[in-house]
């Protein structure tokens, strides 16, 4: 299934068809005849080190329209640590979700990413 090979299918908010002979499941967003989440996460043995990131800051919680309009933005800063014994490089990746979009948008936009070189036990705010 999609989930288990190399690509993302952009799906939308409203999942798949509903099931009629359950009517309080609205949708469904997943397989019935397979584990509903891919086999391995995105860039899954692609380094001989661990990282640990921390939690995110955001400048602003909320932001207008108009504002976005204007040029307006927030920014994302989140720590990362390198927890291995050898030196690496980490992507940061920064998804947003629309909640309140009046045009049905994807369930994941990547929005920024930053890739950072750490040395073992070496820490840097991205």
């Amino acid at each position: 299934s999609a989930g288990q090979i190399p690509l993302y299918y952009n799906h939308e908010n409203t999942g798949r068809p509903a099931d009629p002979a359950d009517p309080k499941v609205p949708f469904r967003s997943f397989y019935l005849d397979v584990e509903h989440g891919p086999r391995f996460a995105f860039g899954h043995g692609l380094s001989y080190t661990r990282f640990e990131t921390g939690a995110p800051v955001l400048s602003r919680t909320e932001i207008s329209l108009r504002e976005l309009g204007e040029g307006g933005s927030v920014e994302v800063t989140v720590p990362v640590r390198n927890a291995g014994d050898v030196a690496g490089t980490e992507v940061v990746q920064v998804y947003v979700h629309d909640r309140a979009a009046s045009i049905v948008q994807p369930v994941r936009r990547l929005r920024g990413f930053a890739r950072v070189e750490l040395a073992p036990g070496q820490s840097e705010e991205v």
